[in-house]
């Protein structure tokens, strides 16, 4: 028979997870073993396409993956996702009115850059984040989900195997490393660069920060690492479609769960350019346009009206 501890009937406070992305200046990582439902598997990163920017009725925001289905090997969409196919459009009418902008006289450029920014809000509100994440700890002990971009994800790899070849180590293993991820430069000028984080000894000679996985950071994992192939919500094609159309209604059924909750507990967004980071957290408030204008729902049909598609 099995014996357990007595319950002192006060529920267990629930850790508050926590995400990572690359900021601009020096950040140090060590990226974690694989985990869970991966551990037999080797993977230590998953790839994803998300959907941000989508609130129910309530205001909670619910990241949720692209439906979107491509061929590896062709390359083509077998799957469409109704959703990227909207925030292409609309890219393709912001670069439009911007044209028409330029050659329109002074009476019509007044409407075109109203029509201008609210494709831009539609773009800043709603945005398709494509990432690398993975299960991490940082030099201040802190566990959580770091996100990187296609060029970070590029320097980590390679980082990852000049380390191999010079230490005979895996900074991914059990027995790894930190590493330093610095972040130089802005819009396409960016660059991150990724090496072993090294600890300078009193006679000024370098030794790598290697870091062993131990029973002290195993037992935290349960409550503050991810399950890294079960962390966003999924949607049909033809759940896309109803958020797409009803908005907060949509997404309140598709979401039911979310629609109830005041406020949902956590949900960051990843870094959404290579300014800044924006912030889009649940208290966000919308925007509200003056009586008369087009609302951000009614956007599409305003611009045709004015031909600004």
């Amino acid at each position: 028979m099995e014996l357990g501890n007595p319950s002192t009937g006060e529920k267990k406070q629930r850790v508050k997870k926590k995400y990572f992305h690359i900021v601009k200046g020096a950040q140090i990582y060590r990226i974690l073993p694989p985990m869970g439902n991966l551990a037999k598997t080797g993977v230590w990163s998953k790839y994803y396409e998300i959907h941000f920017g989508h609130k129910t009725s309530e205001g909670n925001m619910v990241p949720f993956l692209s439906c979107e289905e491509k061929n590896r090997k062709t390359r083509m969409i077998e799957v469409e996702d109704p959703i990227v196919t909207q925030l292409n459009e609309w890219k393709k009418q912001k670069e439009a009115i911007a044209e028409k902008i330029k050659k329109a006289p002074a009476a019509s450029k007044k409407t075109l850059e109203k029509a201008l920014e609210l494709v831009e809000a539609n773009l800043e509100q709603f945005s398709l984040e494509k990432r690398n994440v993975m299960n991490v700890i940082n030099d201040k002990g802190e566990i959580g989900l770091l996100s990187l971009k296609y060029k970070e994800k590029l320097a980590l790899d390679e980082a990852r195997k000049k380390i191999q070849e010079k230490y005979k180590l895996d900074p991914m293993g059990i027995e790894g490393c930190y590493l330093e991820f610095t972040k130089t430069g802005k819009g396409i000028d960016t660059l991150t660069v990724v090496t072993g984080a090294m600890i300078v000894n009193d006679n000024g000679s370098e030794n790598l920060r290697k870091h062993t996985v131990g029973q002290d950071i195993i037992g935290r994992l349960k409550d503050e690492a991810f399950e890294l192939d079960n962390i966003y919500a999924t949607v049909t094609p033809e759940q896309a479609e109803l958020i797409l159309k009803a908005k907060e209604k949509g997404m309140d059924q598709v979401f039911p769960p979310f629609e109830k909750k005041a406020k949902t507990e956590e949900v960051e967004e990843s870094e959404l350019s290579e300014e800044e980071p924006q912030d889009l957290s649940m208290e966000e408030e919308t925007t509200v346009l003056a009586d008369g204008e087009p609302s951000l729902e009614d956007t599409d049909e305003w611009l045709k009206s004015i031909g600004a598609n």
